[in-house]
């Protein structure tokens, strides 16, 4: 379908030249579609031309949890990103004596 129309926006948009059952399982599950293509695109890598001693990883709990759990609806993993924060972001106090 995606050769054939495109896109899934372009599938919608000719819906009603699906099978009755195709029709009603995208209409049924649209959200589901879309949040699948989301998911795709998220975890697309572009080429890096650095190498990896140059590469930095920078932790952004607040922008995770906006994509995860917020966008995507993974409840589940609110708590392990909030558990990662306090482990790498938040400063661990040693002991004064020892």
């Amino acid at each position: 379908m995606i050769q054939k129309y495109g896109g899934l926006d372009e599938i919608y948009a000719h819906i009603d030249t699906l099978s009755p059952d195709l029709r009603g399982l995208l209409e049924t599950n649209k959200d589901l579609v879309y949040r699948s293509r989301d998911l795709v695109q998220l975890h697309t890598v572009q080429q890096v031309d650095h190498s990896l001693k140059s590469f930095v990883f920078e932790f952004q709990p607040e922008l995770w949890k906006e994509v995860l759990v917020k966008r995507h609806r993974f409840a589940s993993l609110e708590k392990a990103i909030d558990d990662l924060k306090r482990t790498l972001v938040m400063p661990v106090q040693n002991s004064l004596f020892g």
